[in-house]
Parts: structure tokens; C-alpha cells; sequence
């Protein structure tokens, strides 16, 4: 998860930087962008929450930021992005039709667009996503980022002991 800071909070940005990268599963980032995760406000007339707004970032206060960081991680939630997935479609488009209660790490074989077999670990968050291409997809992150998997190309996906 990517967190970005807007207006002056109640300690140094430096600070409540260092918070976030403590927890389990996030880290501080400077600039509202399209993967961006959450934006702790203190204002809502700022570049950065006018940014947050088109990208489908969610927008906390600090009260909740400190709610996070006393748990250690931030929730996963399924934002709205406009990201593209470099097969011509944005990826929000995608209606996903199953959800993990938890994620789950799986080795994935599969196909790319050229045909070469590609062979990986990713974290499966949706087993089964259908968009209005008419093609099912498995929705993982892998890399650091989130990807699409289209499921006819999909060799083999398998759960791996953890």
C-alpha cells in the first residue's frame, strides 16, 4: 500500500513518514499518482486531494491514519483505478465476480502476448474477474504492483505452503 500526506497534521511529515513505512505493508510515498492507496488530508482544497479524488484514492483523516498505524497495517481495499493494464483496457473495468478472504500466495504459469511461458510468484487477491471484453481475469500483485492474469492464458496457478 502507498501512502501520501496533504496539509500540516499534528506531527512532522518526516515523522509520521517513518510510521508508515514501520507498519506491515506500507510505505510512504510524495505524490498522488494513479497507484496511490490512501491520502491522509488535512485538507481537501489541495492539488494532491483534487488528485486523490480522480485517481479513486481514498482520503483519511489523521484520526484514522492513527487508527492504522496502532493496528500495524493498513486495510486492503478495492480502489477504483484508472491505471491501465497495457492490454488496452483500465483495469477498474473489471468486475470482479470472487474475492479471497485473505490473499493468497500462488505460483502462476501462464502465457504472455507473445506466447512465451512465463512463470511466477504473485499474491491472488480475486480468483475470477470478468470484463466487458468478454474475458475472465485472476487479479494478483506481483512486483509491487497489481496485474490481470486473462485466465484462458493461465497454465497453472497453485497455492503455495506458507
Amino acid at each position: 500500500m502507498t501512502v501520501a500526506i496533504t496539509g500540516m497534521l499534528s506531527e512532522p511529515r518526516a515523522m509520521i513518514a517513518a510510521k508508515i513505512n514501520a507498519t506491515a505493508n506500507a510505505r510512504f510515498v510524495e505524490r498522488v499518482a494513479f497507484d496511490t492507496d490512501f491520502l491522509i488530508a488535512a485538507r481537501l482544497d489541495t492539488g494532491k486531494a483534487k488528485a486523490a479524488v480522480v485517481n479513486g484514492t481514498l482520503i483519511l483523516s489523521e484520526s484514522q491514519l492513527d487508527e492504522y498505524l496502532r493496528a500495524g497495517e493498513f486495510p486492503w481495499h478495492e480502489r477504483k483505478s484508472r491505471v491501465s493494464n497495457g492490454a488496452g483496457f483500465h483495469v477498474s473495468d473489471i468486475v470482479w465476480k470472487e474475492k479471497l478472504p485473505e490473499a493468497s500466495r500462488c505460483r502462476i504459469q501462464y502465457a504472455d502476448q507473445q506466447g512465451e511461458l512465463i512463470d511466477m510468484e504473485v499474491t491472488v487477491i480475486f480468483p475470477l474477474g470478468i470484463h466487458p471484453n468478454g474475458h475472465e481475469y485472476v487479479g494478483a500483485y506481483s512486483d509491487g504492483g497489481f496485474k490481470t492474469f486473462r485466465k484462458d492464458k493461465v497454465i497453472r496457478l497453485e497455492r503455495m505452503e506458507e
